[in-house]
C-alpha cells in the first residue's frame, strides 16, 4: 500500500538530512533535487520508502527528474506524471529509475527526447517506446539554453533571461554571460533591458556549450492617426494610410484588421470592400488597438454561417470548427480556406474540420457552399496563456444551487480549451462551460486548466440548501421617485448565492437589479408586492405601498437637511434658533454649549411644521413623560420602528430585559433594513469632548443593548 505524501517540508528538516542525502544522491548519478524542484513533483511512497513520481507540476520546456527526493530514492514514474503538458521537449531521467508506465509522457510534445545514462533503463524504455534518447555522462549536461530564444522589448524595458544546463545539477553560477552590443541591450544579474533601438545578442558559454538569445530593442508609437471615415462601393479597395507618433517609433509593428470580413477586408493595408454594409478598420500596435475607422460598404447571397463568429485562442491549440446553412436548405460540399495559414491552419479529417493555431495573429476562416455563399470567422491567436484565473476567487452556494464562473488568461496571452475540474466532486462539481453545482455542505476547490497547465482556482463553500429566506421588511412605504435596497437572508448555514426578485406591478415599483439584494425604485403612487426566491424555491415578500408624499419622509428629509451641521462652524446655532423660537413658553432656553440631542428632534419637528406630533423639549426625559401622555411612547426594546420614529437610549442599560427607566439620549429613524436601524442625531460625541460635537448617524441593531424605548408620532400617511 502506498502513502500519498506532500510537496514541501521544512527547510530546517532538509538541513539536517542534508548530509545523508549527499551520499545517496552522490550514488545516483551525482545528481540532487533542490527544494524549488521538490515542489514541482508528486509523489507515492512503497513499504520500502521509495518514491514514484506521480505528478509533475513545473513550467519547465527540459525537465530533470530528482535522483532523491525528500531523503527518499526516486526508483519508478507512474502512468500520466507529465500527461498533456504539450510544452515538455526534454526529460532527464536518473539511474535511479527502474520503472517508468508507458504513458507517462502521453501527449508531451512531439519531439520529446529522454535523455540518460547510456545503459540505464531509461535508455531502454524509450527504444520500447520509439522515443529518441541522448546520452549523457554522469555529471555531464547535453545543452545549455536560454528561457528565451528572442526577446523583443520596447526601449527602457526590462525582462528576466535565464541561462541553465540540462541536466540541472545547479552549477548556474559557471555560467559566462556577455552581451554583443551593450549600448543596444544592457545585461545585467539575469535582466536584459533595452536602451535603444536595434538588436544585440546575449550569449552564454559553459565548456564547449553555447546559446545565445537574440534581443530586438525598438521605440514604440505611442499614437496613430488616420482618417475617421472611409466609404467605398462594392469592389472597391483603397490603401490605408496612417502615421505614428513619435516619428521614429517602428512602423513594421503596425497591423491591421476589418470586420465583418463579409463586408470588408485587409490584406495589409489594403482595405476591399465586398458587399453593402457597415464595416470597421482597426488598426492595432504591439497588440492593441490605437484607432477605429468607420468604413461604409454601399451597393452590391440563401447564406451559410458558423456556429461561432470569431474565437480568440492560443498558440498551439485545436478548435473543432461547425458550420450551419439557413432552414429547408442543404449543401453537403463546404470548403474551408484561411486567410493566414501560418496563424491558423485547417486541418480535416472526413466531415471533421479543425483549425490549428500555429503563431500568434488574426486569420479570417472562410466556409463556401458549392453554389458559392460564403461565411467568415475571425479568429485572434495570442501567446498561450501565461497564466488564468476565474473572476471570482471564493463563493458560498447552497447544495443544488449552480453559478456559472467566467475564467480568462492573463493579459496579452489566451487559452479556448480548457479543463475543469472539483478536487472533491462529492462536495461541487464544475462542468466544461464552468458551472458549479454544490453536492453537499463542505468546502472544496475547483480550478480551470489550459493546455500548457496553467491553473486557477476558486474556494466552493457549499452550504444546506435554504429553509427559508427573509426580506429586511415586510412592508414598506415609499414616496414617488424614492429608491430603495432590499436585504435578504437565508435560515442560518444555509447559502443561495443567486436570488431573484420580482415586482407585482412593475408600473408602481420596479427593480433595477436582480442580484443577492435588490434596489427597488418607487415610480408612482398604488401598491406593489416585491417578491424574493432562492434557486430551491423559498421565497419571501414586502408590501411596498407607494404615496404621493409622507409625512415621515418629510421629517427624515428636514433631519438629513441639517446633517453635520457642528459645535465648531457654530452651524448648530441655526438649530437653537429654531427650537427657542419655537419652544414651549416657559420652558429652558438653549444656549452655549448646551447638550442638544433632544433640541435637534425638537427643532426637526418644528421646521417640518409637525410639531403638534410630539411633545417638544430641550430635556429627554421631558419628551418620553409627555410621549406617554400623548399615547405615542413605545416600551419594547425590541420594537422594529418606520423612519420618522424616535429612538431614546440609557447608556447605564445592562441589556437584561426592556429598559424601562431613564433618558439620555434620542435620535430619528431614517432607514430600518436587514436588523439595523440607521439613527441621525444631534450633539452626536465621538470623543466625550465639549465643543464638537455634530450632528451625525448611528447605526443600531434591533432589540440592542442601550435602547430605553420609541416614541412613535401618528403620522397622517
Amino acid at each position: 500500500m502506498t502513502q500519498r505524501k506532500g510537496m514541501k517540508k521544512c527547510g530546517l528538516v532538509l538541513l539536517l538530512t542534508g548530509l545523508a542525502m549527499l551520499a545517496l544522491m552522490m550514488t545516483a548519478h551525482g545528481l540532487k533535487a533542490s527544494a524549488a524542484e521538490n515542489d514541482e513533483f508528486e509523489y507515492d511512497l512503497n513499504s520500502d520508502g521509495e518514491a514514484a513520481i506521480s505528478l509533475y507540476n513545473g513550467f519547465s520546456d527540459h525537465v530533470t527528474i530528482p535522483a532523491v527526493i525528500d531523503e527518499h530514492p526516486v526508483t519508478s514514474v507512474k502512468a500520466g506524471t507529465f500527461g498533456g503538458y504539450y510544452n515538455i521537449h526534454s526529460v532527464f531521467v536518473p539511474d535511479s529509475v527502474e520503472l517508468i508506465a508507458r504513458n507517462a509522457f502521453a501527449e508531451c510534445a512531439e519531439d520529446i527526447t529522454l535523455y540518460g545514462s547510456q545503459d540505464s533503463y531509461a535508455a531502454q524504455f524509450a527504444a520500447s517506446k520509439n522515443i529518441p534518447f541522448v546520452s549523457v555522462e554522469q555529471g555531464g549536461y547535453a545543452f545549455l539554453k536560454f528561457n528565451y530564444e528572442s526577446l523583443e522589448l520596447r526601449v527602457g524595458k526590462s525582462a528576466k533571461l535565464k541561462a541553465t544546463l540540462f541536466p540541472l545539477y545547479g552549477n548556474e553560477d559557471e555560467i559566462a554571460l556577455s552581451c554583443t552590443d551593450n549600448n543596444t541591450a544592457a545585461y545585467k544579474n539575469g535582466t536584459v533591458t533595452a536602451l535603444r533601438p536595434g538588436t544585440a545578442v546575449v550569449t552564454a558559454g559553459y565548456g564547449e556549450l553555447k546559446a545565445e538569445c537574440s534581443v530586438y530593442s525598438y521605440i514604440p508609437a505611442e499614437s496613430i492617426a488616420a482618417s475617421d471615415n472611409i466609404t467605398l462601393g462594392a469592389g472597391d479597395n483603397i490603401i490605408v494610410g496612417c502615421t505614428a507618433a513619435p516619428a521614429d517609433a517602428d512602423m513594421s509593428r503596425i497591423k491591421m484588421s476589418a470586420a465583418p470580413a463579409d463586408i470588408a477586408k485587409i490584406n495589409g493595408n489594403r482595405l476591399y470592400a465586398l458587399k453593402n454594409g457597415k464595416a470597421q478598420v482597426r488598426i492595432w500596435y504591439d497588440g492593441r488597438a490605437m484607432k477605429v475607422i468607420n468604413v461604409t460598404v454601399k451597393k452590391e447571397p440563401a447564406r451559410i454561417s458558423f456556429t461561432q463568429a470569431s474565437y480568440s485562442t492560443g498558440i498551439g491549440e485545436r478548435i473543432p470548427l461547425y458550420s450551419y446553412i439557413n432552414d429547408g436548405s442543404a449543401a453537403v460540399g463546404r470548403s474551408y480556406s484561411t486567410s493566414n495559414s501560418s496563424v491558423a491552419e485547417i486541418v480535416r479529417n472526413s466531415w471533421n474540420v479543425t483549425l490549428l493555431t500555429k503563431k500568434a495573429g488574426t486569420a479570417n476562416i472562410t466556409v463556401k457552399t458549392y453554389n458559392g455563399k460564403t461565411a467568415v470567422c475571425k479568429v485572434s491567436v495570442k501567446p498561450l496563456a501565461t497564466g488564468i484565473s476565474f473572476d471570482k476567487t471564493q463563493i458560498t452556494i447552497g447544495a443544488g444551487e449552480s453559478y456559472k464562473l467566467n475564467s480568462a488568461a492573463a493579459a496579452g496571452s489566451e487559452a479556448f480549451n480548457k479543463i475543469y475540474y472539483s478536487w472533491d466532486k462529492r462536495i461541487a462539481l464544475i462542468d466544461n462551460n464552468g458551472v458549479v453545482k454544490g453536492v453537499k455542505p463542505g468546502k472544496t476547490t475547483v480550478a480551470v486548466k489550459t493546455p500548457n497547465g496553467k491553473k486557477g482556482w476558486c474556494t466552493v463553500t457549499v452550504m444546506a440548501a435554504p429553509k427559508k429566506i427573509t426580506l429586511g421588511r415586510n412592508k414598506l412605504s415609499l414616496v414617488a421617485g424614492e429608491s430603495y435596497t432590499l436585504f435578504s437572508k437565508t435560515n442560518d448555514n444555509s447559502a443561495s448565492l443567486v436570488r431573484y426578485f420580482t415586482s407585482s406591478a412593475s408600473d408602481i415599483v420596479g427593480i433595477d437589479t436582480t442580484s443577492r439584494d435588490s434596489k427597488i425604485k418607487a415610480l408612482k403612487p398604488g401598491t406593489a408586492k416585491i417578491r424574493v426566491q432562492t434557486y430551491n424555491g423559498k421565497s419571501d415578500i414586502c408590501t411596498v405601498t407607494v404615496l404621493k408624499s409622507s409625512e415621515r419622509k418629510r421629517i427624515v428629509d428636514q433631519a438629513l437637511s441639517w446633517y453635520h451641521y457642528n459645535e465648531i462652524d457654530g452651524s448648530y446655532k441655526i438649530i437653537f434658533d429654531v427650537y427657542n423660537k419655537g419652544r414651549i413658553p416657559g420652558s429652558y432656553y438653549m444656549r452655549g454649549l448646551d447638550p442638544w440631542c433632544a433640541t435637534y428632534v425638537s427643532a426637526v419637528f418644528m421646521k417640518a411644521g409637525m410639531v403638534d406630533l410630539i411633545y417638544p423639549s430641550c430635556s429627554c426625559p421631558t419628551m418620553v413623560r409627555g410621549a406617554m401622555a400623548k399615547g405615542i411612547w413605545k416600551e419594547d426594546d425590541a420594537y422594529v420602528p418606520e423612519r420618522g420614529d424616535l429612538i431614546f437610549y440609557n447608556w447605564d442599560d445592562d441589556g437584561v430585559g426592556d429598559c424601562k427607566t431613564g433618558a439620555y439620549h434620542v435620535g430619528i429613524i431614517t432607514n430600518v433594513n436587514g436588523g439595523i436601524m440607521t439613527v441621525i442625531e444631534g450633539n452626536h460625541d465621538d470623543n466625550d469632548k465639549n465643543g464638537d460635537d455634530f450632528v451625525e448617524y448611528r447605526k443600531v441593531k434591533i432589540n440592542e443593548q442601550f435602547i430605553r424605548g420609541f416614541i412613535t408620532p401618528k403620522y397622517k400617511n
